[in-house]
């Protein structure tokens, strides 16, 4: 009778534990294995822990946090971890629901100002803390129709009151690529998460406003400075990155311009994002000109361009997803790009070492970003960190080149100095040295320095002054286009050093072949120019062939071409003085034509006009 007694005793005890247990489920509203535990941190250390773990969900569900305490048995709500995404939780990248935790507050803590620092989430979402809403991002909603998004990082203040804090965050999303709440939340006390936000804020505005600022001298000098395309660029590449940043995450674009839309501010984003990418391949194609090929240029621009213009006019979602899909260009294209650099190393090309730091920080940063904005990690933007390193390193560099300018100027500034200073004793001297110098610098300013004929500067001179004179006299003038029979295929195979010299010996050729009363100049490139007045046209074609036999005379080897040795090509074209041009550029433009029906006729001849005036 006393056993049957003492078994009842605690068969009584044991449901009392359950029933209790199970009423304190209830009140909790979240099950025990979703409590967030803080870790026990000195009062008078930093105080910043995530809230990342186990979470209830309440799928298509917006709950208060009364209705959570109270209805939670009937609310049907799932485990899930965060950070994570809709997708993941429901198969659904379009829907709503809310997300519920405790959090145990340790006693040093309670009554202590705390703060939670939300990041950018890709829904919009409302905070709470026990009942009272601390943070609000766009509009919560059940459907497209009532739902507003809005991707802004918050702040969020509150005073607890007592060791366990219910932390309610009622989220949705739609007409995006993804929703849920997909970055971390961070809980510490105000002092450190406010100092925090507004360090990382700072550093990035500083960031952004170096690379501006560098930007903004960079066009500007390029104006000043005509012939500086590249400066351009870059200049340009710079703006774009910094004005990216400020549309890009965390987004802070948002408290700059609160009223402005998450539409308008992604599809800027984007905007930017491709812009920047066609500046940065213009950039390395003007770098490497002579290597990276111009329709792989044009290609990459084009597919940029389109980008950049369906981004404007069409939904997030739908660029979105296409800008990522297309964007798997963009690792052949590094490739290509690593391969150009280093055939400009090999080639001591000026900017190559340059291009390797600039290229490899800005794809590890595109990388990162490309992941991050795909959700497959949890990091930051690199993009802006990696840009803010490369114009630094480009800085120094143009520093560098300034540097030596002005101690070269310093220097020649001392040897003047010298000259002044003994100037009375060799007057003389210095007079006759400085004429040579001036002959010289004339030279220099004629001559082309690579074959020591004329250059294109003097060619455009003269042809000015031969056109007007034989318009004025009523004169014959003639100009011969010349060009060499598959250069680019002879660089190619035997390099730009036994190009260069192949381009003296022709030049040295030519010139012996033709009489004084002649003018040759080195047109650019492969491309000769010669002009002669006074002169038949039966005299100029054998002149002509005169000069193209004894270039195939020379067999210079060329094994890239169909005949194995170098050959020229050549135009003509003749001022009569009953069939003029209007304009010299006409003159030349007959002679190219005839220059290139030699090229299409096969190559090493001589094709002259018959009319002497434009069609």
């Amino acid at each position: 009778m006393k056993n049957k007694s003492i078994r009842r005793v605690l068969i009584t005890l044991i449901l009392t534990m359950l029933t209790l247990g199970y009423l304190q489920n209830i009140t909790l509203g979240v099950s025990a294995q979703s409590i967030t535990e803080l870790p026990l941190t000195p009062h008078k250390q930093r105080f910043y822990v995530d809230l990342d773990g186990e979470w209830t969900f309440f799928h298509e569900q917006l709950l208060t946090p009364a209705e959570i305490r109270n209805d939670v048995a009937l609310s049907g709500g799932i485990k899930v971890h965060l950070p994570d995404s809709f997708e993941k939780q429901t198969n659904l990248k379009n829907t709503y629901g809310t997300y519920a935790t405790y959090l145990t507050i340790p006693d040093q803590y309670i009554n202590q100002p705390l703060a939670l620092a939300i990041a950018y989430q890709y829904s919009a979402y409302k905070l709470y803390v026990e009942d009272e809403v601390v943070a609000v991002n766009g509009n919560v909603g059940t459907s497209k129709a009532n739902h507003q998004a809005e991707m802004s990082p918050r702040v969020a203040l509150f005073i607890p009151t007592s060791n366990q804090v219910l932390i309610t965050i009622q989220a949705s999303s739609f007409e995006h690529i993804r929703g849920g709440l997909e970055n971390s939340i961070f809980l510490g006390s105000a002092a450190h998460v406010l100092k925090t936000f507004n360090t990382q804020m700072t550093t990035t505005m500083f960031l952004m406003g170096t690379i501006f600022i560098m930007g903004l001298f960079l066009i500007l000098f390029s104006f000043y400075r005509k012939q500086s395309t590249v400066n351009l660029i870059f200049g340009a590449f710079c703006v774009a990155i910094a004005a990216r940043e400020l549309f890009a995450e965390p987004f802070y674009y948002s408290l700059i311009y609160p009223n402005l839309s998450w539409v308008w501010g992604t599809r800027l984003e984007y905007i930017l994002t491709e812009l920047a990418s066609a500046l940065f391949v213009l950039l390395l194609w003007v770098w490497h000109q002579d290597v990276f090929s111009k329709w792989v240029m044009r290609f990459l621009v084009g597919v940029i361009s389109s980008l950049m213009i369906i981004t404007l006019f069409t939904q997030p979602v739908f660029f979105q997803a296409l800008f990522f899909k297309v964007f798997y260009l963009a690792f052949p294209t590094i490739l290509y790009v690593l391969y150009i650099i280093y055939r400009s190393i090999r080639l001591q090309k000026p900017y190559g070492k340059i291009t390797v730091l600039g290229v490899l920080l800005i794809s590890i940063a595109f990388i990162n970003d490309y992941a991050l904005g795909q959700n497959w990690l949890q990091s930051f933007d690199l993009m802006l960190l990696a840009v803010a390193v490369y114009v630094l390193v480009h800085l120094l560099s143009l520093s560098r080149q300034f540097a030596r300018s002005a101690i070269d100027q310093e220097n020649l500034n001392e040897e003047l100095a010298f000259l002044n200073a003994s100037l009375d004793d060799l007057v003389i001297e210095r007079t006759m040295q400085l004429e040579q110098a001036n002959k010289m610098l004339e030279q220099l300013a004629i001559k082309d320095d690579l074959t020591q004929i004329y250059n294109r500067n003097y060619f455009n001179g003269y042809i000015e002054e031969v056109f007007k004179s034989a318009l004025e006299n009523q004169s014959e003038a003639t100009l011969f286009m010349i060009d060499v029979d598959h250069f680019k295929r002879y660089n190619d195979h035997y390099g730009h050093v036994q190009g260069d010299a192949l381009l003296k010996k022709i030049a040295a050729q030519l010139k012996k072949d033709m009489p004084e009363t002649c003018t040759l100049a080195r047109y650019g490139g492969e491309e000769f120019a010669v002009v002669v007045t006074d002169i038949s046209d039966q005299e100029a074609y054998d002149l002509a062939e005169t000069m193209r036999q004894n270039i195939e005379a020379k067999k210079y080897p060329h094994h890239t071409s169909e005949l194995g040795y170098i050959t020229i090509s050549i135009g003509i074209a003749t001022m009569r003085k009953n069939t003029q041009f209007k304009f010299v550029n006409q003159w030349i433009s007959a002679a190219d034509r005839q220059l290139y029906e030699s090229k299409f006729a096969g190559r090493n001849r001589v094709s002259q006009d018959d009319f002497g005036i434009e069609n």
